[in-house]
């Protein structure tokens, strides 16, 4: 077993990604580069945006969604997904919440 191949989801490096403008391409080019398992594999990301427009764009794709969704008042770097959404909707959350679910 390689170094890589031991490494934990904890050990992997963080990389955050803004949306942008909702109404731009922020959505698709973040969906349609993260649909691909190998780019997943290589860190843990935490996207900092809207759901609906994200869901859009995965919609638009015709790609599942991959991403979990948290307010963003309660991101930290111990997330428990390779990828999540740092959601800035006006909406009531309990917990975390598995996009589609």
């Amino acid at each position: 077993m390689t170094q890589k191949d031991s490494t934990t989801v904890k050990d992997q490096p963080v990389i955050g990604i803004t949306m942008g403008d909702p109404a731009g391409i922020g959505p698709e080019i973040i969906v349609k580069a993260l649909s691909d398992p190998n780019i997943r594999k290589a860190a843990k990301y935490i996207i900092f945006g809207m759901h609906e427009q994200l869901c859009y764009a995965a919609d638009r794709a015709e790609i599942e969604p991959f991403w979990g969704r948290i307010p963003h008042e309660k991101v930290t770097r111990d997330m428990r997904t390779k990828v999540v959404l740092a959601e800035y909707d006006e909406k009531e959350y309990y917990d975390f919440v598995l996009c589609g679910v």
